[in-house]
């Protein structure tokens, strides 16, 4: 009935081919039209799965709960010094923050003018000491830079202070650090490099720490769900605000963008730019393959004619039952070419077996349709039920997958019987005077036959042994493992990881009832997966009392300095470099050794005034004194600080952590490296006992994981009962339909062995490359096994193995070429997709015709 159905669609397109090739190209016109105004493609990965499942339920309620949290751009910025990092990231702020078209939400973390007046309660008792201690030592220089906060009021300060040294009130060596902060800043600005004198490091009596080098500033753009790059407006505002006001590495700053919208966007960005090379080359080489395999750039641009149509429609198919495509969908167009060029491959290598037959155009179609027609449709049918399989599972990304893909098969066999007839009819290739056949293989074909018992042996030990190591298979769930290292936002991700207190491998718990908070929190302290847990209380000091005794006893000391009842005038250049003459000159008469500190910004301060620069004053003034009047500010601030409680805390700050309800957010930082996937499932697994409701990367890595893993079982399993059922319907016999498995199966077992030899794990990417070998497999079987039934004894030497192994290689290079991709993820799927498709053309060629017994007459 099928070769039938499928003789009377081939003659009767061969008939009316000009009215069929109207319509398909009527049916592309509308398909093109409405796919480009509702197909839409929709980049939001939370989408991927359904939102039933338990874990995907604890992400949503936090999101919902805190809004502000979910879909973020992470701007680091690091400077030179404090002063440099946190005025390049308060401008940020300041302009993201006038502009809310692009930006919902903007945090400065650490910014707000709480912290600037609390800052002393968080630092420890000892610190605070140091840090009282310095200030009070410093007392007479911040008195003269109150008054005058300029650098000829430094300047005439340490003029003063030298007077001493001069009266022997005091030594040269206790203005050591001004002396090689001032140095430091000199000498880099002579060797063309920009590092300002921090300040913040002066009064405090220390150099800075890492964390006080670097400000972080959280953004929720406003996004496109409807482009690749959802974050690209409000990542290139940033990247234009950084180039316009200069905040970059020769400026002593620093800003790069991590966060999940950063890390989506650039992954397209490199997936996109690292394909589109191969892809053209690729697209150069199947054209080559498939005219090798045709012989006749006619019958080769029947084929690619239809191979266009068919993706036209297969759009057009998707826009009207779902309306988008999501990360994994999008693959679907992937599928449809390796598989619909096979069809394509088929029938014309058949037609021109039977052109040599026949001679006429005519009867060879004919006879093409009623010999391949049943093993087109056959295989059609069971690659659309694999991908229909997977349809029930949770994983939505290939769920909807399989539904398109699944479907374009039947599209794709269609128009290889309705539009690539009618375009052989009309574009009329010429005859064919030889056979294509292989004769050459007739040898290797007998030696099949004759050692059938010896192949199928050696195939039954080597299935033993993948079975062995497929059971030492590793599956990687984790999505930072797909990306390009080198990309900005990874890179950036794996140094804030270096961290233990910003690495994103945390997870949030949320606490509904207030008075479980304590216990909650005590248990999760207690583990010993945990290196501590984060709330709301973090920013209520401890030890408030002994610190406040500090700071009121420095405010006494330090206030009535730090407020003169009159300041001077902002002094003139020529004021300015005449007191940096009069401080070289009472240094100089000091005769420091030059080997000193002292020694060497004499000499610096000698080569500068030589220069005779009339912009010296300009120059070096921001690298001297920028920020000093700041810094006073500030310390003026912290010193009014008195006791903090909850309710003090500002509610930008609180919102993060307690909900408008009263939920309260716990954030568990993990003690082990989680990179390490046994680490990661015990830390979430420990904190679960405590709180099951978790949320946070390490629980989607995990959840995600074994979501993936249960779909592609589960359709793997629904695959095999349909596939097996649609096949024995046609076939009838039980060994037959186990014939056409085995190949898929066999190669997928030693696909996995490979996988384990390379040290290749299988991950969220290269795992689609199965349901492609299925298709593929299943398909390349079939016309063996059917063209067996149809009772020929030796099929490896006829056309069908050309067209296999032509079909298989152009699939090869269209897949195969994706392997030099510098992205991880999508180099992993070409790999995978070559090793998979070799071993289907090995098991085809070899042990399933081994299998194919020599029919009675």
């Amino acid at each position: 009935m099928i070769a039938l159905f499928v003789e009377k669609l081939v003659r009767f397109s061969r008939k009316f081919a000009f009215i069929i090739l109207a319509g398909y190209l009527f049916l592309c016109c509308i398909g093109i039209l409405y796919t480009q105004h509702h197909l839409s493609m929709n980049t939001d990965t939370t989408k991927l799965f359904s939102p039933e499942i338990p874990w995907r339920k604890n992400k949503a309620r936090f999101e919902t709960l805190f809004p502000q949290l979910s879909n973020t751009l992470l701007i680091v910025v690091d400077g030179k010094t404090p002063e440099l990092s946190n005025d390049a990231a308060v401008l940020l702020t300041e302009k993201m923050h006038s502009n809310p078209d692009l930006f919902k939400n903007v945090h400065l973390m650490g910014g707000e003018d709480f912290f600037k007046k609390n800052g002393f309660l968080f630092l420890k008792e000892e610190e605070l000491n140091n840090v009282a201690q310095e200030l009070i030592q410093s007392q007479p220089l911040l008195g003269v830079l109150a008054k005058d906060p300029s650098l000829k009021g430094l300047m005439d300060a340490f003029t003063f202070a030298l007077e001493g040294v001069v009266q022997g009130a005091a030594k040269l060596d206790d203005f050591q650090r001004p002396f090689a902060a001032i140095y430091e800043a000199l000498h880099q600005y002579e060797m063309g490099n920009y590092k300002p004198v921090s300040w913040q490091s002066l009064l405090m009596g220390r150099a800075p720490k890492p964390e006080e080098l670097r400000r972080l500033i959280l953004v929720q753009p406003v996004l496109n769900f409807n482009s690749l790059t959802p974050g690209k407006e409000a990542s290139t505002f940033i990247r234009d605000t950084v180039k316009k006001f200069n905040l970059t590495t020769d400026h002593g700053v620093q800003v790069r963008l991590t966060g999940n919208v950063a890390l989506s966007d650039e992954e397209f960005v490199t997936v996109a730019d690292s394909t589109s090379i191969a892809g053209i080359v690729s697209a150069f080489l199947v054209l080559c393959i498939i005219f090798l395999a045709m012989r006749s750039w006619k019958l080769v641009l029947a084929t690619m004619i239809t191979l266009i149509v068919g993706l036209i429609l297969t759009a057009f198919f998707a826009a009207l039952t779902i309306g988008s495509l999501n990360l994994i969908s999008v693959a679907c167009f992937v599928l449809f070419v390796g598989i619909a060029v096979d069809f394509s491959i088929q029938f014309v290598l058949r037609y021109r077996e039977q052109r040599h037959i026949h001679q006429d155009l005519i009867p060879a179609l004919d006879v093409t349709a009623k010999t391949i027609g049943r093993s087109l449709f056959l295989a059609a049918i069971t690659i659309a039920v694999g991908f229909y399989a997977f349809l029930p599972t949770s994983y939505v990304g290939v769920s909807e997958l399989g539904f398109i893909a699944g479907s374009s098969m039947f599209i794709a066999v269609l128009l290889n019987v309705t539009l690539l007839p009618a375009l052989i009819f009309l574009l009329k290739p010429g005859m064919e005077k030889k056979s294509i056949d292989l004769p050459w293989l007739a040898n290797f074909n007998q030696f099949l036959i004759n050692n059938r018992k010896t192949i199928i042996t050696i195939a039954v030990v080597i299935l033993g042994l993948a079975l062995v190591l497929c059971y030492h298979i590793k599956f990687d769930s984790d999505p930072l493992k797909l990306k390009n290292p080198k990309t900005e936002s990874v890179s950036t991700l794996m140094d804030l990881m270096s961290d233990s207190l910003s690495t994103p491998y945390v997870l949030d718990a949320i606490i509904d009832n207030a008075n479980d908070y304590n216990i909650i929190k005590d248990r999760l302290e207690k583990l010993p997966e945990v290196k501590s847990v984060l709330s709301v209380m973090r920013f209520v000091p401890t030890d408030q009392d002994k610190k406040l005794l500090i700071i009121e006893d420095l405010k006494q000391f330090l206030l009535p300095t730090l407020n003169p009842p009159s300041t001077f005038p902002v002094p003139t250049a020529d004021q300015v470099k005449e007191s940096i003459v009069k401080f070289t000159d009472k240094l100089e008469s000091l005769n420091p050794a030059q080997e000193s500190v002292a020694g060497h910004l004499l000499q610096t301060l000698h080569k500068i005034l030589d220069q005779n620069d009339p912009q010296l004053v300009e120059k070096i003034t921001p690298l001297i004194v920028q920020g000093l009047p700041e810094k006073l500010d500030i310390l003026k601030q912290t010193l009014q600080a008195g006791k903090v409680t909850l309710d003090d805390i500002p509610g930008e700050i609180k919102r993060d952590w307690i909900t408008s309800q009263g939920q309260l957010r716990l954030t568990i930082y993990p003690k082990e490296n989680l990179q390490e996937k046994k680490s990661l499932i015990r830390f979430v697994e420990a904190v679960r006992q405590v709180t099951p409701n978790v949320s946070g990367l390490p629980v989607s890595i995990v959840e995600s994981g074994k979501t993936i893993l249960n779909a592609f079982i589960m359709a793997a399993g629904l695959a095999l009962i349909a596939i097996f059922l649609v096949l024995y319907l046609v076939l009838k016999r039980v060994y037959d339909v186990l014939l056409v498995l085995m190949p898929p199966f066999l190669a997928a077992f030693l696909t996995g062995a490979v996988c384990v030899l390379i040290d290749m794990p299988i991950n969220l990417a290269n795992i689609i490359t199965f349901p492609l070998q299925l298709g593929v497999g299943v398909a390349f079987s079939i016309y063996y096994v059917i063209r067996w039934r149809q009772g020929m004894d030796k099929p490896l030497q006829s056309s069908m193995t050309r067209a296999i192994f032509f079909s298989a290689l152009t699939t090869s290079v269209a897949f195969g070429s994706l392997a030099i991709s510098t992205h991880p993820g999508t180099a992993d799927m070409g790999k995978m997709l070559f090793i998979s498709l070799f071993f289907i053309l090995v098991v085809c060629f070899t042990v399933l015709l081994a299998f194919l017994k020599p029919l009675r007459s």
